[in-house]
């Protein structure tokens, strides 16, 4: 149940990364708006992959964390869609989503 929603929020970093192209294409009007839709998809993708960690078997510290990461990833990716500028962010969102999922795999083992 977990990387369903965990793919809406990494569908939103991607939308960021190609916004960094854009940006660098020098099509600046486009890469802010798809920067800005990317990030609020992460967003709510993380929000939502949050509370699913939440339901993961478990004691409630490896549950915790994944959920801290999710959000993290999320604040990060609508802080870089917030900027318009996407490129340095993103790497930053991607990594934590992905230890989300890392932490969580685990946790399920």
């Amino acid at each position: 149940m977990l990387l369903p929603l965990a793919a809406i929020a990494a569908a939103g970093c991607g939308m960021l990364v190609s916004a960094g192209r854009l940006e660098s294409l020098g099509l600046l009007e486009a890469a802010r708006r798809r920067a800005r839709s990317g990030g609020l998809v992460a967003a709510a993708g993380s929000v939502t992959t949050a509370g699913a960690a939440l339901l993961l078997p478990g004691s409630w510290l490896p549950r915790a964390a994944v959920a801290a990461l999710a959000l993290g990833a999320g604040f990060a990716a609508l802080l870089a869609g917030a900027s318009g500028k996407p490129r340095p962010t993103v790497w930053a969102a991607v990594a934590l989503l992905l230890g989300a999922v890392v932490v969580a795999r685990v946790v399920v083992r």
